[in-house]
């Protein structure tokens, strides 16, 4: 009997010597039996790796995600089957939470072989199938710190005016910051000097914004500000005429650096006549340290008068003052002055950085030339006198004081 159902009879041999007609053959009546064939099971496995994404507050499969199966159940001649899916998400959008990846609707698409088998022939074990996933929290970058300048106190601490903000970029999720304390790069006086605030941490904040979803690029962010000087402003003492009586006061200013305290005092007098002479600043022999009270008289013939009050060292500022002639410092000729020997005398081979106090640049009105370590100044617009300047000579800084002498 054939697959179709017909029957045949053949005799193949015989001992006797019988050939086939010597028999007559009668067909049996077939009758159909009910049959069936029961598909194979197919068992996938997903054997992607290092599947990941960066928080985005989505389920979704990491973008490019694409289900790679291994694949067993296939009878001998059939060498491959096509799972296709419809669904890949996450079992939870969060980064805490996250640890695989679901794919659904798994579908056998095609089957190929030698037997000529159909999909129909295959089921398989599961229609979903789970694979190792991560979600990585999102990095995020503190900006908008502002620090506050100050002035030298010996402490190195910065004050903040602003801590700055982050910006998650997803949807309208928002955090918090939280941080510890800034100080400057170290606590002398300075431009743009470097100034790190420590500790910064992230906090819940609204939107759904959870700070274990998000990360910082670090914990430390830097910005620049400045530390001025304090203002040293000795007392100028106007000169008395001949046969007045003058009484002298004593008025003492202390400004106060890192290190030391640098105090200027006028000396005290009795009232008596004094014979007239020239305007000068008064005289400091009592700043920490010796001193050289004696003018030098750069530019005699407008009468511009040059003290070192203080010489400069590794601990204490130095201090020189400049007294100008009464009406000169207007005059657009001009005058100008060299700074002493004292000061200049270790800067061999250093750069001289020139400033005011305040860490700002010169006024238009002076100049100074490294050249020749000296100022030029001309027409000093009206209240631009006293002006403090700041030198820095080899890592020594000085202060030099330019005042207009007093009228006579």
């Amino acid at each position: 009997i054939d697959d179709s159902g017909s029957a045949s009879f053949t005799i193949g041999s015989s001992s006797a010597g019988s050939v086939s007609s010597d028999y007559s053959f009668t067909a049996p009546t077939v009758a159909a039996v009910a049959a069936s064939i029961t598909p194979a099971i197919l068992t996938t496995k997903l054997t992607n790796t290092g599947v990941t994404k960066i928080y985005d507050a989505s389920d979704s499969a990491p973008s490019g995600f694409e289900p790679s199966f291994a694949i067993t159940g296939l009878v001998a001649t059939d060498k491959a089957a096509k799972i296709t899916s419809t669904r890949a998400i996450y079992n939870d959008k969060n980064v805490v939470s996250a640890n695989s990846v679901i794919v659904s609707g798994l579908v056998i698409d095609a089957v190929s072989g030698d037997s000529g088998s159909v999909v129909t022939d295959y089921v398989l074990d599961s229609l979903s199938n789970t694979v190792p996933a991560t979600i990585q929290a999102k990095l995020l970058t503190v900006t908008g710190l502002v620090a506050q300048s100050k002035q030298e106190d010996g402490s190195a601490r910065s004050s903040i005016i602003d801590w700055g903000s982050v910006r998650t970029g997803v949807g309208l999720e928002t955090l918090e910051l939280s941080h510890g304390e800034a100080f400057f790069s170290d606590a002398s006086a300075g431009v743009g000097k470097t100034v790190t605030a420590l500790g910064y941490g992230l906090l819940d904040a609204t939107n759904g914004g959870r700070a274990s979803n998000y990360a910082l690029s670090a914990d430390t962010v830097t910005t620049t500000s400045s530390i001025t000087l304090v203002p040293f402003v000795p007392e100028v003492v106007a000169p008395a005429s001949a046969g007045s009586t003058v009484a002298a006061t004593t008025k003492e200013t202390t400004a106060k650096t890192q290190d030391d305290t640098l105090s200027a005092n006028a000396p005290s007098a009795s009232s008596a006549a004094v014979e007239s002479a020239p305007a000068e600043v008064a005289s400091s022999s009592d700043v920490l340290g010796k001193v050289d009270d004696s003018p030098q008289l750069v530019n005699a013939d407008v009468g511009a008068a040059v003290s070192v009050k203080q010489v400069p060292s590794a601990a204490t500022n130095g201090l020189v003052t400049v007294a100008v002639a009464k009406g000169a410092a207007a005059s657009s000729v001009g005058l100008g002055f060299a700074l002493p020997v004292e000061i200049t005398q270790n800067a061999a081979g250093s750069v001289v950085e020139v400033t005011t106090v305040n860490g700002d640049q010169l006024p238009q009105w002076i100049r100074f030339s490294p050249e020749s370590n000296s100022f030029k100044i001309a027409s000093v617009p009206s209240g631009g006198l006293p002006l403090q300047v700041l030198v820095n000579v080899g890592g020594q800084r000085v202060v030099v004081l330019i005042s207009e002498q007093a009228d006579k």
